[in-house]
């Protein structure tokens, strides 16, 4: 995909989340939920940036509800 989104110099987002659409939201856990998405997210841009995706391309998200229930939000 990377290989498209340089072709055509498009936008691309970058998403947390943890788990499959099926199972993100069976019992998610987390040993720290900000480190593991900033460090996922990271990887990410590095990877995009890495494939000659420019950087005003690339837009982030969290991934807030996939895989993230309130209650791990607010313990985190």
């Amino acid at each position: 995909m990377a290989g498209v989104v340089k072709k055509y110099k498009a936008g691309v987002v970058l998403m947390h989340m943890k788990g499959t659409p099926r199972t993100m939201q069976k019992n998610p856990n987390y040993v720290s939920l900000f480190d593991e998405v900033i460090g996922y997210l990271d990887s990410a841009v590095k990877r995009a940036l890495d494939c000659g995706i420019k950087k005003d391309s690339i837009i982030i998200d969290p991934g807030i509800g996939f895989g993230k229930t309130l209650a791990i939000i607010w313990n985190n």
